[in-house]
């Protein structure tokens, strides 16, 4: 059987003089089905965000000047060029097809890998310090004002890592502006819980609210704001169906032990002394006054989890007396997997003493137990 010749078919083809502005877009399987799948919510909204400046990046990102969000996830974009143009045609009245757009290069979506401490890094870098102070230029700063929705639109994440890094960071919004809390306001705003009836086996978060924020005159800065007191609530305690809070001991011991930690390193560079252990020629804070002031943070039930292996990713013990904090950019309310042989009020209490020189050397170890020192006393006068 004799196999036809094939045929070609010729198609005008033209281009106008004036070509209209083009991008394509290589969209990657997981938006295309975010934008094509059915559903019966609104469309998702997709933002294009300048990406943050160079010196604030990560330096492989530094070749990205946009970034695309989902409402949960960030791509970069990156600009591919073709040795082959790509056209945009449309029929003309001759049969053929006219260009009217030409594009030389595809912009393309990668998906960013989530970095929540990188994020919380960008953020809090542009948060201000609540200290817990009066400020008497807080109305003099109106054109240097940042509300969170502004914050959003200009940090180069999605909505949903955005939330994470602004809970994880207690921050909160008063006088029309983002703020940060500072540890030593976190410290006091705990006692404060404690001291408003958290400490309860369930109590109610406008309770709470009202006893620790009376903020009678409306506007006075030393009251501590009402959007920390909810953070911390967050993330100390659980929410029950009957719409009361329940304290978690570990959660609330691990956001206690961290903000004593990092506001005792405040006082000590603000040249703080007293109180706080601090004592001329170290650096370091005392062990016995850390154990006291993490307790008085912490639910008087919930005393009896307040041990070292509750917040082993975050200390070290410099000496057998002294203890330090050690920055966690991945830092939880969530106990660390590995400790297992504490429960919620089941831990025997621990000591209050100093650590076992063994123990400081490591940033974990058995509890401390009381040093001896009689007994040397004895054998020295032998």
């Amino acid at each position: 059987m004799d196999v036809p010749p094939p045929t070609s078919t010729k198609i005008p083809f033209s281009h106008t003089p004036t070509q209209l502005p083009l991008r394509l877009l290589s969209l990657p399987p997981s938006l295309l089905s975010l934008l094509t799948t059915p559903s019966s919510s609104p469309a998702p909204t997709l933002l294009l965000k300048s990406a943050a400046p160079p010196s604030t990046i990560h330096p492989s990102d530094q070749t990205y000047n946009a970034v695309l969000c989902t409402p949960t996830e960030t791509y970069t974009l990156r600009q591919v060029y073709s040795s082959n143009s790509i056209f945009l045609v449309r029929p003309d009245a001759c049969a053929g097809v006219t260009a009217i757009a030409t594009a030389a290069a595809t912009l393309e979506l990668l998906p960013a890998p989530a970095d929540a401490a990188r994020t919380r890094a960008q953020l809090k870098s542009r948060l201000p310090a609540w200290t817990g102070c009066d400020h008497d230029d807080f109305h003099e700063r109106d054109a240097q004002r940042v509300a969170r929705a502004r914050l959003l639109a200009d940090t180069p994440v999605s909505a949903a890592e955005f939330g994470a890094a602004w809970d994880a960071l207690w921050a909160f919004e008063r006088f029309e502006r983002a703020w940060v809390p500072r540890a030593t306001v976190v410290e006091d705003a705990l006692r404060q819980m404690v001291a408003a009836g958290a400490a309860a086996e369930k109590f109610w978060l406008v309770d709470i609210v009202d006893a620790v924020c009376d903020d009678a005159d409306g506007g006075d800065a030393g009251v501590t704001p009402e959007g920390l007191v909810r953070a911390l609530v967050r993330d100390t305690c659980v929410w029950s169906p009957d719409e009361r809070w329940a304290v978690v001991p570990r959660r609330w011991a691990r956001v206690a032990a961290r903000a004593v930690l990092e506001a005792y390193e405040d006082v000590r560079k603000a040249g703080g002394i007293g109180e706080w252990g601090v004592h001329s020629g170290t650096k370091d804070f005392m062990y016995i006054s850390f154990m006291t002031k993490w307790k008085e943070a912490v639910p008087e039930g919930c005393r009896s989890v307040c041990k070292l292996e509750l917040i082993k990713d975050f200390y070290m013990l410099p000496t057998p007396s002294t203890i330090r904090y050690v920055e966690n950019p991945n830092f939880t309310t969530d106990v660390p997997t590995d400790i297992t042989d504490i429960t919620n009020g089941a831990a025997a209490t621990p000591s209050t003493s100093a650590p076992t020189p063994a123990a400081a050397s490591k940033p974990t170890g058995a509890l401390p137990i009381r040093n001896k020192w009689h007994e040397k006393f004895r054998k020295d006068k032998k």
